[in-house]
């Protein structure tokens, strides 16, 4: 059952009757960035209420009674710092919005001032994982560049038009909210499965080595994005990637053995298992011909070989139910017992049999995927369906 968005509440800074009154504000520091979402989202049929910090209002309280209430679905924590000081405190208020609260989506908002795209990618990418939110709208207040960031290490709208980046802001926001996920329970002291165990089948392990000597898997803050699995040997084990590792170092990490009982109860051996789980778990669901997955975040070849079905990605974030059967309904056998799907800006899942030999697929990558670039910046080129051109202030839309 699809879920409604009725509780959405917004933070900032305060200067709602001043909206494009000050030249040297920018749309998040006048209340043009408020005014807009706000409009977006009654366009969408959300209920949003605005707290404004400042004028005498106390921001930590507002956000304990966020935190505090259970109906609070959205919070957009969007105010920007003035000085070293305010930046320490929203840093603080920020960090502690998800802390107890996994089921709130958190939006956020980075200000840069004369950065690179690429930098003012990587400090809203930054902010977003350092504080476990599901979004960010980063703005560079000198250049008028916008870009909405997902978790996924990608970016939408990438604009100098501001409405066209928070009605982008709006939309992923009020559909992602609404997901199902399932939080597993880790068996800290259960043992890894390592990267030589004859229980790992060896094409997925030629084909995963593969991919990691030829730069598949980008690390940011030490971590490497994506994930690969193999069908385990009883009714709804599989054998997976743990979350937040560097799958560069395999040999020293290994793979979390994982035990789903349906979709509501998933038990994990010694760390969190990839955020790719859910997927993995349909897939192999669905399919029992396949036994193997591997997902990385790089691009296809703009002549890819083969004909790939493409999925929309935005709607969805990674790890919810609805991700998992995106990219299941999207699986297509593009090659002889090779199935594939792209998610667009995200990145390609490749799923075949133990009886594939590793060089049947590796060939197969090399035809259709840049395993040199990545979807979204700071490790390669940037997503191809992107707009690269920088604006000029001329055309700036405030």
């Amino acid at each position: 059952m699809e879920k409604t968005v009725e509780h959405v509440h917004y933070i900032l800074d305060g200067k709602l009757g001043a909206i494009n009154a000050l030249d040297d504000l920018s749309p998040l520091e006048n209340g043009r960035v408020a005014w807009l979402l706000q409009t977006e989202l009654a366009d969408r049929g959300a209920l949003s209420r605005i707290h404004l910090a400042g004028g005498g209002r106390d921001l930590a309280r507002d956000v304990d009674t966020l935190i505090q209430a259970p109906e609070t679905q959205i919070v957009f924590f969007m105010p920007v710092a003035g000085d070293p000081r305010e930046a320490e405190k929203l840093a603080e208020l920020r960090s502690k919005i998800r802390r107890d609260r996994k089921d709130l989506y958190l939006v956020l908002a980075s200000q840069t001032s004369g950065a690179s795209a690429e930098d003012q990618y990587a400090t809203a990418l930054d902010m977003m994982k350092s504080n476990h939110a599901n979004l960010v709208l980063a703005h560079d207040k000198q250049t008028g560049l916008n870009m909405v960031v997902v978790p996924e290490e990608a970016y939408y709208a990438k604009t100098a038009d501001v409405k066209e980046a928070v009605g982008w802001l709006a939309k992923i926001a009020t559909a992602r909210a609404g997901l199902t996920f399932t939080h597993s329970t880790v068996l800290a002291d259960a043992p890894l499965v390592p990267w030589q165990s004859p229980e790992i089948s060896t094409n997925l392990r030629d084909v995963v080595n593969f991919a990691v000597d030829q730069g598949a898997f980008k690390t940011f803050r030490g971590r490497t994005a994506g994930h690969f699995a193999l069908r385990g040997a009883h009714e709804g084990e599989f054998l997976t990637s743990g979350r937040g590792r560097n799958f560069n170092r395999l040999s020293e990490t290994g793979l979390v053995r994982v035990f789903a009982k349906g979709s509501e109860e998933v038990v994990a051996h010694g760390v969190k298992p990839s955020v790719g789980g859910q997927s993995q778990r349909i897939i192999f669901g669905l399919n029992p011909q396949l036994s193997n997955i591997v997902h990385f975040h790089c691009p296809m070849l703009s002549r890819p070989a083969n004909s790939i079905p493409v999925r929309e990605q935005w709607p969805y974030e990674c790890g919810s139910h609805e991700c998992g059967k995106n990219t299941a309904d999207g699986l297509r056998e593009v090659s002889p017992g090779i199935h594939a799907v792209m998610l667009e800006n995200h990145g390609p899942n490749i799923v075949f049999g133990n009886e594939i030999p590793a060089p049947a697929v590796i060939d197969f990558i090399r035809r259709n995927f840049d395993l040199q670039s990545k979807t979204g910046y700071l490790f390669g080129e940037p997503y191809r369906g992107a707009s690269l051109a920088a604006p000029s202030p001329e055309k700036l839309v405030l």
